[in-house]
């Protein structure tokens, strides 16, 4: 078994909730949400489990509670934050683990509280496969490769950038 931190952040100011609504981010990769569930689905070709859901709240203005969850084949995961209104700082389920069989999609949840906004810089959580070493790296944003004869560079895991040289 091994353990493997999935890790998404934004590092030029976080990423913003929308007041009051349903959203989805990928496990891992770049903080980018979508108010379409499938669009933020990792398919998981490792079984194991998901543990310590994690996140990091930059500013909160909500006037109600809100929720952050797994989401797993489109129903709620074990693992559930409820961040309360206006709290910001770190949070995390300690207690909650998700079991991930081969072929399960997964995603996070948010569920934003009324009157304002909320800002995520990071969120994270644990994969443990159940045999053998597994790393789940994501490549995640946008991608145009539009101009002929030209050579993209873009990392193994984290943000595209659509680099034509070479980066340290």
């Amino acid at each position: 078994m091994s353990k493997t931190l999935l890790v998404t952040a934004f590092p030029n100011g976080g990423s913003n909730t929308t007041a009051g609504a349903t959203e989805y981010y990928w496990l891992v990769g770049h903080i980018n949400k979508s108010s379409t569930e499938a669009q933020r689905d990792i398919l998981f070709r490792t079984a194991g489990t998901l543990s310590g859901l994690y996140v990091r709240v930059q500013t909160n203005a909500t006037s109600a509670s809100s929720t952050v969850r797994t989401r797993k084949n489109a129903s709620n995961g074990s693992q559930t934050i409820t961040i309360g209104s206006a709290a910001t700082g770190e949070f995390e389920d300690t207690t909650n683990t998700d079991s991930v069989s081969a072929g399960d999609k997964l995603c996070v949840q948010t569920i934003t509280g009324t009157g304002g906004a909320i800002n995520f810089r990071s969120q994270s959580t644990i994969f443990d496969a159940t045999t053998d070493t597994c790393t789940i790296c994501a490549n995640t944003g946008p991608v145009s490769t539009t101009a002929a004869s030209t050579t993209y560079y873009y990392p193994i895991s984290g943000y595209n950038g659509d680099l034509t040289t070479v980066s340290a």
